[in-house]
């Protein structure tokens, strides 16, 4: 993966990638119905509205900047609930000035 440090949106470019560093650091496949991601505040509640539709749940991988309410950690209770590391691209969003 490479994108230029001068490219306007470096995070947002990352973020694109996000999937597949989840998917190789934990050894699963994001597929939407055992392994979902959610990056934001929608998507946790899209996935909370259409709960039932998803029963073989295993995993959310959770952004840091979610935050869940109090029904969704209701709803999600028997799922292991990962919180989307940092480090994935502390070093890159650094040196572009993006993060500290």
């Amino acid at each position: 993966m490479f994108h230029s440090k001068n490219e306007e949106y470096l995070s947002d470019a990352l973020l694109e990638h996000i999937a597949e560093m989840i998917q190789l650091e934990h050894g699963i496949k994001l597929d939407g119905q055992n392994y979902i991601m959610v990056l934001d505040d929608e998507d946790a509640d899209e996935l909370a509205v259409h709960w039932s539709e998803y029963p073989n749940v295993k995993a959310l991988y959770v952004s840091k900047d979610v935050l869940l309410t109090t029904e969704q950690n209701a709803l999600f209770k028997n799922v292991d609930i990962h919180i989307i590391p940092d480090y994935y691209f502390n070093f890159e969003l650094r040196e572009v000035g993006e993060t500290w």
